[in-house]
């Protein structure tokens, strides 16, 4: 899984259509197993419902992040 394809799902998930700028530096390479993919999914909809102005609980931000990253990359 490439990480463009993480935050292309995210960004469709809300609903983002303009554009906007997103940058991430990690010391973790993907793959590893160590769980990066996950927290970065779950941290970039947290950002994205800041975007939004949303409220979302950790839970629900949770499921979401389980939705996107196993179920459909």
């Amino acid at each position: 899984m490439e990480r463009t394809d993480l935050i292309r799902e995210c960004l469709s998930d809300f609903d983002v259509e303009n554009s906007i700028e997103i940058h991430s530096v990690t010391d973790l390479s993907g793959g590893t197993g160590m769980g990066s993919s996950g927290a970065f999914c779950v941290e970039l909809l947290n950002v994205l419902c800041t975007y939004r102005d949303l409220t979302l609980g950790r839970i629900e931000l949770a499921e979401r992040a389980f939705e996107i990253e196993p179920n459909r990359l």
